[in-house]
């Protein structure tokens, strides 16, 4: 999408997340993605699908060990 635009249709967020639109009617369905309604057509904000996008990041194998020592070095001190 060159411009990105607030508001899209469902053919946009289907194009913008690479899933077809069955796919994103079944999200919607089980209110599982961001939406809005007016009537019977559905809309999405781009920032409200980009941060559904990015919402389960998994941390790197790093990430998990910093952290695993850090908890370790808490209890030990306490």
């Amino acid at each position: 999408m060159p411009l990105e635009k607030e508001i899209l249709t469902l053919n946009e967020v289907s194009a913008y997340t690479d899933l077809k639109p069955g796919t994103i009617y079944q999200l919607v369905h089980y209110r599982k993605i961001p939406y809005y309604k007016r009537g019977k057509r559905l809309y999405f904000r781009t920032e409200e699908i980009k941060s559904w996008l990015l919402m389960d990041r998994r941390g790197t194998l790093d990430e998990m060990e910093t952290k695993a020592a850090t908890e370790i070095m808490k209890r030990r001190l306490s």
